[in-house]
């Protein structure tokens, strides 16, 4: 059954890549990307902790391309769910015993649209996921609580580094290509198990997906690397 579903995974991503390999990647280029601040590393490990009954917000802005790429990412996060034994409560609103998860979008790939939906999210909700632009660092972000923050867009660990003060945040030190919400999805799935393991073996099936997804690439070989921001060892 998990092979089975690993291939259905990689089918489907190998056909969304053939129509739109761009997607998320091409507001970026290498080097326009700034180093880590002093201090902070890209995959440090933790502990994650949520609620009994946790407040999920999925965040979607528009990515532009030769395909409707945004409407097929919320789409299968909503497919991904229900596959999880969630129920859609009301439209794009998910119900669990153990969590509410909100997939909202698709936003105006437009900055100051973006960062009102993030922030209203950021104040009310125990992890928050997006997807979309980078806006080269330019989204000042407020969460509140010190929730779980996933942001899957392209070297989101490099721009948004300074999050780690305020928040659990999952960056990504590579470009995002569409395909990337799957990553979520598992993550989202393990994370809800609430038992105890830390970031970096939580993300390890997430990195090692998003290097399957890169090999059915003909362009942005690179996978995805998810990672923990957090303060460096001694």
């Amino acid at each position: 059954m998990a092979a089975a579903a690993t291939s259905r995974r990689l089918i489907d991503v190998g056909f969304a890549l053939a129509i739109a390999a761009t997607a998320i990647a091409y507001f970026s280029t290498r080097d326009s990307i700034p180093a880590l601040p002093a201090g902070l590393c890209a995959d440090t490990d933790g502990s994650q902790r949520l609620p009994t009954h946790a407040r999920v917000a999925a965040v979607f802005a528009t990515i532009e391309g030769p395909a409707d790429v945004t409407g097929w990412s919320m789409g299968t996060l909503e497919s991904e769910l229900r596959q999880q034994g969630f129920t859609e409560a009301r439209p794009h609103v998910f119900e669990r015993e153990d969590a509410t998860v909100e997939v909202i979008g698709p936003l105006a790939d437009d900055e100051e649209v973006v960062e009102r939906a993030l922030n209203r999210v950021l104040a009310t909700h125990d992890l928050v996921y997006y997807n979309g632009h980078h806006f080269r660092g330019g989204l000042e972000l407020h969460p509140r609580d010190h929730p779980i923050v996933v942001l899957d867009t392209c070297y989101s660990t490099q721009f948004y580094a300074s999050l780690a003060s305020e928040a659990e945040l999952i960056g990504n030190r590579e470009r995002a290509i569409t395909g990337s919400v799957f990553g979520f999805a598992d993550l989202l799935g393990t994370v809800l198990e609430r038992n105890g393991r830390g970031w970096r073996e939580l993300l390890a099936p997430v990195n090692r997906a998003a290097v399957e997804r890169a090999s059915l690439r003909d362009v942005y070989r690179e996978p995805e690397r998810y990672g923990r921001v957090g303060a460096c060892a001694p």
